[in-house]
């Protein structure tokens, strides 16, 4: 129970303990004091090839709860763990740690104006860990009203492609994060939020049964790995991919990305699941057809069949190749 801004007194105890009281009156003494105080949040940035900004952000409010609490910081320490490891990055990526609402509307005070101009999209995570398979992403106030931003439509095509992992949740002001704030009218920021378990959706929401035996460290793990191939995904948000090499099909084995040996044993999928060597090359390959300066990741991964997480592996190959270049929106052909 919270009583919000009014001087009434009270305390919590466990049903067990109060159901234990002996009956007759008690005397209660409540020490305490009213001060003036500050909020406290921390920001680090992972600088990028751009000073334009990806938000990431989690709070730190709610004691003795792992899903509810400890889930979305340690996903966002992760998140960064893996973005940081990155051999490029576009966006600049900053990370913010405050209390649930009144931190993110202090941060929102002093930089909110200086964050909206470079601001490219933002995720706020909350509930990552528990016993759901999915992942869930709130959008933002722009796609409710029917302006989605591109990490809305981002998010949208990863449920569309992967209805198993993903699903999306329409945004409303009533319920949810910090995005609440990011996404009120005043700013109206291109900010989701992504959850596992998600709040009010477990029996031990707001209870002492929220404990790491359900948060479970590995499925926090999973979901900021998986949001780490979404936010790798949404780094190439914009971009046009152009082939360097466009007369003729460019030797690739002296680059080390053509099979030395061609035989059936690289046409088919291997019995021990590794990846199939024939269906990277022919992706490889198609890839360096429809990067025309036409299209970005999104486009091609549809137009060959897969997904763009799924690109990401021999688009960063091409990349440090040289075979490809990636040219921003209007730029020309050179």
């Amino acid at each position: 129970m919270t009583s919000y801004y009014n001087p009434r007194w009270g305390f919590c105890l466990p049903h067990r303990q109060r159901m234990a009281l002996r009956e007759g009156e008690y005397t209660i003494d409540i020490r305490t004091s009213h001060y003036d105080g500050e909020v406290n949040f921390a920001t680090c940035d992972l600088p990028g090839e751009s000073d334009e900004v990806v938000l990431i952000s989690s709070y730190l409010c709610h004691p003795s709860m792992a899903n509810n609490e400890l889930s979305g910081p340690l996903g966002l320490l992760r998140l960064y763990e893996r973005l940081k490891a990155l051999p490029r990055r576009r966006f600049t990526y900053r990370f913010l740690l405050c209390p649930e609402t009144l931190g993110s509307i202090a941060y929102l005070s002093k930089f909110g104006d200086q964050l909206g101009p470079k601001l490219r999209g933002g995720l706020v995570l909350t509930c990552l860990g528990g016993y759901r398979d999915t992942l869930s992403f709130k959008m933002s106030r722009r796609d409710w009203l029917d302006n989605p931003s591109s990490i809305d439509r981002l998010a949208r095509r990863f449920s569309e492609l992967y209805p198993e992992r993903f699903q999306i949740r329409p945004f409303t002001p009533t319920s949810g994060s910090d995005e609440r704030q990011f996404c009120s009218p005043g700013f109206n920021y291109p900010v989701i939020q992504a959850a596992r378990t998600i709040y009010g959706q477990f029996v031990e929401y707001h209870t002492s049964a929220d404990d790491k035996r359900l948060m479970r460290i590995e499925q926090v793990e999973r979901a900021a790995d998986t949001l780490a191939e979404f936010m790798q995904v949404f780094d190439f948000d914009g971009l046009k991919l152009q082939n360097r090499h466009p007369y003729g099909e460019p030797q690739l084995g002296r680059r080390g990305l053509y099979p030395t040996i061609n035989s059936p044993m690289n046409r088919g999928s291997s019995a021990d699941g590794r990846t199939d060597s024939r269906q990277t090359l022919n992706r490889l390959l198609m890839c360096l057809s429809l990067a025309d300066g036409q299209r970005g990741l999104v486009e091609i991964s549809d137009r060959i069949g897969c997904g763009p997480d799924q690109l990401l592996p021999i688009l960063t190959e091409l990349l440090q190749q040289d075979m490809i270049a990636l040219k921003s929106e209007g730029e020309r052909h050179p």
